[in-house]
């Protein structure tokens, strides 16, 4: 298999027909299997850098990239995850004025939860970019096809919800009139669901992005 060590905005395409390519291989490394983990179908073995030596781009890398250590295929899961954030939130989820503070508060800092920026958020689309965010990678996705799961899971549930709300607003115009005649009301009360679809279509959206990445890497 291969690490690519630099998953960010700047090495990933999105084609008009929504196929998703990995680009600049520059710092990618082959992964070294022994026998027994092939037979095994365990997962690969870290890719050796020289000590203390950091690659990648610090708003992006992994804790164990930053501090120049063995790194595998977790640290690409934990840049995208980062990337994930990114789109939901509109903010990376870890920032700083100079590339010292970025890196410091990669190694320090915890995330903001992603319904602080963003509160329609799926719960379970905040805890798969948590899990894929954590510091300690034996608690992160152990495999891309891992988390490639999850985010098919939640593009599914999302394409429901986005259905529901797409229902919803003539049901609570119908509703409306029967129960309640202030037209005013109900019409806030659908333009809060519109803007809800809004938002579940712009998450489906990070989610199929998230999914095509994830199983490039798998």
């Amino acid at each position: 298999g291969i690490v690519h060590r630099d998953i960010k905005p700047d090495n990933v395409m999105l084609r008009a027909d929504g196929y998703v390519k990995i680009l600049d291989f520059g710092l990618a490394k082959l992964t070294e299997r022994s026998a027994t983990e092939i037979d095994g179908g365990s997962a690969e073995s870290a890719v050796t850098t020289n000590p203390g030596i950091v690659v990648g781009t610090p708003r992006y890398m992994s804790p164990e990239q930053a501090r120049g250590l063995e790194v595998d295929a977790r640290a690409d899961i934990f840049s995208l995850g980062v990337m994930i954030y990114e789109m939901v939130a509109g903010r990376p989820p870890f920032e700083g004025a100079t590339m010292n503070d970025v890196i410091a508060a990669l190694l320090k800092d915890e995330a903001e939860p992603l319904r602080s920026y963003a509160p329609e958020v799926p719960i379970g689309l905040e805890s798969a970019v948590h899990r894929a965010l954590s510091k300690d990678r034996a608690e992160r996705y152990q495999t891309a096809r891992e988390l490639a799961r999850d985010l098919q899971r939640i593009k599914e549930e999302i394409a429901l919800n986005a259905n529901l709300a797409r229902l919803a607003p003539a049901a609570i115009r119908d509703k409306g009139r029967d129960l309640a005649p202030d037209e005013k009301k109900t019409q806030a009360v659908t333009q809060r669901l519109q803007v809800r679809q809004t938002a579940i279509v712009g998450y489906r959206r990070s989610v199929m992005f998230g999914l095509g990445i994830a199983s490039l890497l798998a």
